[in-house]
């Protein structure tokens, strides 16, 4: 009897210890959100990025921010191990093209850290002044090297010219593909169909969205979108506009590389 009354007494402390291991392994609840404005960055620009983690049965040990190549971006050390917010103010300064952040969430009870990413494109600024057909200034364009060709240069590299640059009496200043039948150029056997249109977001996924082969009554402030028939994607913007066919647009290019 006693042996019996031994056994289920060890049985019961077995129960209670393994209750016990339970209940002080909760699984953690950490949490990591990461968030930005913008996904194309221009350089010199300062990219806002919001680092938010919290917890309420864990203790968070460590966020950790890394850039493309893996190089370490400092940012704040974690001060509180239930809440970390943090607005990181970041300056471009690195080559054109995709950068990706990488931030690291680590918990004191966490298997695996927790990993979220950002992506940005990062373009340059390059301003061009177009003329219109009686001005001096080059009228013809390559969407991706942006090289400028005057009238005769662009006859003699028409595959090359992907953007057309026009003032009309009735469709003031225009934009457009070779191909547009807007453009007069009856001896050309080449006409890039580069597409182009008016986009409200400055980002890839709205340039991908233009279908047009040209924009009519350009403003300043209008951002444009173009696609090269090579797959080319850039995004313009209208600084400034001098009216009549000896006039010029001054426009800013950014190949998204």
């Amino acid at each position: 009897m006693k042996k019996i009354t031994f056994f289920l007494f060890g049985v019961f402390l077995l129960v209670n210890i393994i209750s016990c291991q339970k209940d002080s392994s909760k699984p953690s609840d950490l949490s990591l959100t990461v968030s930005q404005d913008r996904v194309i960055g221009h350089l010199g620009d300062t990219l806002p990025i919001s680092i938010i983690a919290s917890t309420s049965t864990d203790k968070i040990t460590s966020i950790t921010m890394t850039k493309t190549g893996g190089k370490t971006v400092s940012i704040p050390l974690v001060s509180n191990p239930s809440s970390y917010s943090q607005g990181i103010s970041y300056i471009v300064s690195d080559s054109v093209g995709t950068l990706v952040f990488t931030i690291t969430a680590k918990g004191e009870n966490l298997v695996d850290p927790i990993i979220k990413k950002l992506t940005f494109t990062i373009v340059k600024d390059v301003e061009i002044t177009m003329g219109a057909s009686a001005s001096s200034l080059p009228s013809f364009i390559n969407g991706n090297t942006l090289l400028t060709y005057n009238a005769t240069e662009a006859a003699a590299n028409q595959s090359l010219v992907d953007l057309v640059y026009k003032y009309s009496a009735t469709d003031g200043a225009i934009v457009g593909a070779p191909n547009d039948t807007i453009f007069p150029l009856p001896s050309w056997t080449i006409k890039n169909a580069t597409k182009i249109g008016k986009i409200m977001d400055e980002s890839p996924d709205a340039v991908s969205m233009v279908t047009g082969s040209s924009v009519k009554n350009l403003a300043v402030g209008d951002m444009l979108g173009y696609i090269t028939i090579n797959g080319v994607k850039g995004i313009i913007e209208v600084m400034d506009i001098k009216t009549g066919t000896s006039g010029s647009a001054t426009l800013t290019f950014m190949v998204i590389k």
